[in-house]
C-alpha cells in the first residue's frame, strides 16, 4: 500500500463514519435525491480519485489538506436542506461550523480553509488558470469544487440538473439552455486546472459529453435528432414526476421507468444511470 493510500485510510477511519452518521441525521426529513447523502459520498470518491492522480504525478496532498477535503466534501451541499438556491454554500458552512461547536473533542487546524471551500464550492463561473502553480490545484477548495463538477457529468449529472433546476423554478422548456452553460463552465474549469492529468481528464470528458449531448439534443432537435430529443424530453418529465411530484428516491424511480416504459432510449438511459450509480457508490481502492 502506498503512503498516500495509507493516509487516506487513516483519515477515513477517523472521520467518515461519524460525518456520515451526522449528515444522515441532517437529511432525515429532507427529500432531495439528487443532492442527498449519497451525493456527498460520491463527491468524496471523486476527491479520492483526483488526489490519487495528483499523487501519481508527484503532487502530494498532505494529511491536513486531505482531512479538510473529506470534511468539506461531506458538508458542501448540506445547505440545500434549507436553501435550494445557488447560494446554499453559506448554509452548508453554518452546518459545518455547528458540527465543530457541538463536537469540541474534534479539532482541525485548517477549519477556516474548510469553511471557505464549503461556502464557495458552487461558484461555477469560468476562472482564469491559476498563476500559483500546484499550490492552488491541491487546495481544499479546488479539489472539492472539481469533484463536485465531476458528479455533475454523466447520467448522474443529468438527474442532478433536472431535479435541482426544476426545484429552483426553471421550466422544462428553459432547462436545457441553463444546464448547457453551467455544464460548459464546469468542464472548462476542470480542464483548465487539471489538463496535465491527461487520461483522467479524457475519462471525464466522455462523461461530460454524455450530459452535454443529452441537453443539447433537446435544445437543438433540428440539428441533432428529433426522435432522441423527444425521448430525452420525456425522460426529463419522468424524472420530474417521480423525484419531485411523487417524491420517489432514485432507485425506485429507475425501477418504475424500466417497468413502465418500453422506449429503447428511455430504457437505455435508466440502465446506464443505474450502472453508473452502482459503480461510483461502491467504489473502493
Amino acid at each position: 500500500m502506498s503512503e498516500h493510500r495509507r493516509i487516506v485510510d487513516q483519515v477515513e477511519n477517523e472521520w467518515l463514519k461519524v460525518l456520515h452518521r451526522h449528515i444522515d441525521l441532517l437529511y432525515h426529513n429532507t427529500h432531495l435525491p439528487s443532492h442527498d447523502v449519497e451525493h456527498h459520498l460520491r463527491v468524496w470518491n471523486f476527491c479520492r480519485d483526483l488526489m490519487y492522480e495528483l499523487d501519481l504525478v508527484g503532487i502530494k496532498v498532505d494529511r491536513q489538506t486531505l482531512e479538510g477535503v473529506l470534511i468539506a466534501s461531506l458538508f458542501h451541499d448540506t445547505g440545500l436542506i434549507v436553501d435550494k438556491s445557488e447560494e446554499h454554500g453559506y448554509q452548508s458552512r453554518l452546518y459545518c461550523e455547528q458540527f465543530f461547536k457541538n463536537n469540541s473533542d474534534r479539532h482541525v487546524a485548517n477549519l477556516s480553509d474548510i469553511l471557505t471551500a464549503i461556502e464557495r464550492h458552487d461558484d461555477k463561473k469560468v476562472k482564469c488558470p491559476s498563476q500559483n502553480g500546484n499550490k492552488d490545484l491541491e487546495s481544499i477548495h479546488s479539489i472539492v469544487s472539481a469533484a463536485d463538477d465531476l458528479d455533475a457529468f454523466g447520467y448522474i449529472g443529468i438527474l442532478r440538473y433536472v431535479e435541482i433546476y426544476l426545484i429552483r423554478g426553471i421550466s422544462v422548456d428553459l432547462l436545457p439552455k441553463a444546464v448547457i452553460k453551467n455544464l460548459q463552465n464546469r468542464f472548462t474549469n476542470f480542464q483548465n486546472s487539471y489538463s496535465f492529468i491527461k487520461q483522467f481528464v479524457h475519462k471525464h470528458r466522455a462523461r461530460f459529453e454524455i450530459a452535454f449531448s443529452f441537453f443539447e439534443c433537446i435544445e437543438k432537435p433540428k440539428v441533432t435528432n428529433k426522435g432522441i430529443a423527444n425521448a430525452n424530453r420525456e425522460i426529463v418529465c419522468l424524472l420530474k414526476d417521480c423525484l419531485i411530484e411523487r417524491k420517489m428516491d432514485i432507485f425506485p424511480t429507475i425501477d418504475f421507468a424500466l417497468n413502465n416504459y418500453h422506449s429503447q432510449e428511455i430504457n437505455n438511459f435508466f440502465c446506464e444511470l443505474r450502472d453508473e450509480l452502482r459503480s461510483i457508490n461502491n467504489q473502493k481502492w
